[in-house]
């Protein structure tokens, strides 16, 4: 394929299938859509792409500073597209946990300004947390700033709702999953694809996994977190289900010892979750099959990459990989 840039390149990902002997679904088909495969590395190019493109002409005339409330991925997408169009990025946050994010960042020229937050995303409740009260100064009308709004920008949810969410359904013979499981970080991507499924099948189940209290899994809220900011609608999920960072781990090495798919801890935790969602749904579906009835199952989940700690790569070198029989469940029934 030729493309006249990069950003081009933006989208498209592979629906790939996860082989039943990995996860040990038995009438359950799970997907994974390798978001991994955007030119910059993870499903944050899509949003990242689709906000700042408005703004990019003014900003490229004004001379114009972007500027993100982004720790990761978002950060490393938005710090490419400023460099492209001869603009420099600011990523500002409380959380640069990963030393490797922010050795890249600072690699593609990015200026970062960690400030002493109190939670790791913005927290409506806390107006004096430092976060927010920047987050405040930059939603100002009259700034200088190119600042896309990850949290709050609709555009972040709409590149999902054009672009992954229609991939997804047509990759799929024009059917939505029965089950949409995803890793809630923003919540563009989840409720930008939800809405396109639930549109196709309004029966869709959507799930959305976050991090367990004290766990720290790069890209996800905490279970704690999952309050209403932003773009997050709890009505998108049927239910919110936390993930530990050793499950997400071990579903990483799974991902990647098994499958080839070479996602980090948010990939990982995005495949061990939905296994474990959809164990009863698979219990039931063999129950059923054993009556001399029950429909196969179609699932789908989302892998999303990232460069992560190095210490818990270090730890994950020496763990041994978990059995397909230690694992559980995730999927769709088909009643079509």
């Amino acid at each position: 394929m030729l493309y006249d840039s990069i950003i081009d390149a933006i989208g498209n990902t592979p629906l790939v299938h996860i082989d039943p002997a990995v996860h040990g679904l038995r009438h359950i088909d799970l997907y994974a859509k390798l978001e991994l495969l955007n030119p910059f590395g993870s499903v944050k190019d899509r949003a990242a792409w689709n906000m700042a493109q408005p703004g990019l002409a003014t900003a490229v005339e004004r001379g114009s500073q972007v500027v993100e409330l982004s720790s990761g991925n978002t950060a490393k997408a938005l710090a490419v597209i400023a460099g492209m169009h001869g603009l420099s990025f600011k990523s500002v946050t409380n959380r640069m946990r990963v030393p490797e994010i922010k050795d890249l960042l600072l690699l593609l020229g990015a200026e970062i300004e960690e400030l002493p937050g109190q939670t790791e995303c913005l927290d409506p409740t806390n107006t004096e947390d430092p976060l927010t009260l920047f987050h405040r100064e930059l939603s100002e009308p009259g700034r200088a700033y190119l600042h896309t709004d990850q949290y709050f920008n609709a555009r972040n949810s709409e590149a999902h709702a054009a672009g992954t969410g229609p991939e997804i359904v047509k990759d799929l013979g024009g059917r939505a999953p029965d089950w949409f499981i995803a890793c809630v970080g923003t919540a563009g991507s989840s409720t930008g694809v939800a809405g396109v499924l639930r549109g196709h099948d309004p029966n869709v189940k959507v799930v959305g996994l976050v991090a367990g209290k004290h766990d720290f899994i790069p890209g996800i809220r905490t279970i704690d977190e999952a309050y209403e900011v932003g773009l997050v609608d709890p009505a998108t999920y049927d239910a919110p289900e936390p993930v530990t960072s050793d499950e997400a781990i071990d579903g990483m090495l799974t991902l990647a010892r098994r499958c080839g798919i070479l996602a980090g801890p948010t990939g990982g935790a995005a495949y061990h979750g939905t296994v474990r969602h959809l164990r009863a749904a698979d219990t039931e579906l063999t129950s059923r099959q054993a009556r001399g009835g029950g429909p196969q199952i179609g699932g789908i989940h989302r892998a999303r990459p990232y460069r992560e700690l190095r210490q818990l790569y270090q730890a994950a070198a020496s763990r041994p990989l978990p059995s397909a029989a230690s694992q559980e469940l995730g999927g769709r029934p088909d009643q079509r």
